[in-house]
């Protein structure tokens, strides 16, 4: 949509069910991407499709700055121009990623039990235990790092490196 008028610019659709799917912008492309794991890139100008990838155990899609970022069995980012993989972090076997928070130039990321600081480059500055298993992704201010878990808690926590 035109940001001033509100006037649609263009559309299309990408196969997924309603309230699976969610979109990020960076760099010039919209990314979208759902539980069935498929992200696919559109040119925000034009809405001409850009790349699709569907090799990918992608559960959200986020932006932060110039990359994508996606989580499910890895958080990885992602050039939205061509789709590559810059990085990908796995942590432990059994996890599953959700959507970071950034805090100091650092990656907050919120996975099965576990909340991971990753610098700009994917790698592992630190990690502390969480009470529960993560439903929900992150939020990190001055104070700390804040998380919602399958209990329909919200946990507070200090920075990892604090």
């Amino acid at each position: 949509m035109d940001a001033e008028t509100g006037e649609k610019r263009w559309q299309t659709a990408v196969n997924a069910n309603v309230g699976e799917l969610n979109v990020a912008s960076a760099d010039g492309y919209a990314v979208s991407g759902g539980h069935d794991g498929t992200l696919h890139a559109f040119d925000t100008e034009t809405g001409d499709h850009a790349w699709q990838r569907d090799d990918l155990d992608a559960y959200f899609v986020t932006a932060i700055g110039e990359r994508i970022y996606t989580g499910g069995d890895r958080f990885r980012a992602i050039d939205p121009a061509t789709g590559r993989t810059e990085w990908a972090f796995s942590g432990h076997e059994t996890d599953s990623f959700a959507a970071p928070a950034v805090h100091d130039g650092a990656f907050l990321v919120p996975s099965d039990g576990r909340l991971y600081e990753l610098g700009a480059d994917g790698q592992r500055r630190g990690a502390v235990e969480m009470i529960d298993e993560v439903s929900t992704g992150a939020a990190a201010d001055s104070a700390g790092v804040y998380v919602g878990a399958e209990d329909a808690s919200v946990y507070a926590y200090r920075h990892p490196d604090t």
